[in-house]
């Protein structure tokens, strides 16, 4: 249970294209937002995602 909050929802499709080291670098998600750049400890910019099931954010 400690570990839950660490947990992240992906496709097996995805896992097996990246690898387990290639998720700790590579975008997938499913929310409202998508990454636009990410540029590692110093910032991210993300960018409404317009198709997002849930409506528009």
């Amino acid at each position: 249970p400690a570990m839950l909050p660490f947990q992240e929802m992906v496709s097996q499709d995805f896992v097996e294209e990246v690898g387990t080291d290639g998720m700790a670098t590579q975008a997938n998600g499913t929310g409202p937002f998508k990454l636009v750049e990410w540029r590692k400890g110093d910032s991210i910019i993300m960018e409404r995602y317009d198709d997002y099931y849930g409506g528009a954010p």
